[in-house]
């Protein structure tokens, strides 16, 4: 009786150890249930901030093609423009000059005719 008294107390210690240690591996498997969540929730909203930044990255790219259209257009724009001011500018500038010959030679023409009617006079 003895020795079925000892096997049964073995027994019950070797349950009770055992169950201790299923306790424990409960009790770490709930904390690694625990932080597994944490990480899950975590890489969500990491992968949300990173579609959010994406989605903001694409649109300011949209934006920014955009606005370069623009500005080429109106480079393109203010360079005619400039051409044709230049071009005018260069029109006036042969108008001037041959405005500035026709004076210069109706002022000699004149200044001839003045001097043969005074030679004429002096005669």
């Amino acid at each position: 009786m003895t020795k079925l008294s000892e096997t049964v107390q073995k027994a019950e210690e070797k349950y009770t150890h055992e169950m201790i240690l299923h306790s424990s591996d409960i009790q770490t498997l709930s904390n690694v249930k625990e932080e597994l969540s944490r990480a899950q929730n975590q890489l969500n909203e990491l992968v949300a901030l990173k579609n959010n930044t994406v989605d903001k990255m694409e649109a300011e790219k949209l934006s920014l093609i955009e606005r370069e259209k623009i500005l080429i257009s109106e480079n393109e724009q203010l360079s005619q423009r400039l051409k044709d001011l230049n071009d005018q500018n260069s029109l006036l500038h042969e108008q001037i000059q041959a405005l500035g010959t026709q004076l210069s030679v109706s002022h000699a023409s004149r200044s001839y005719s003045e001097s043969m009617s005074e030679s004429a006079n002096d005669s």
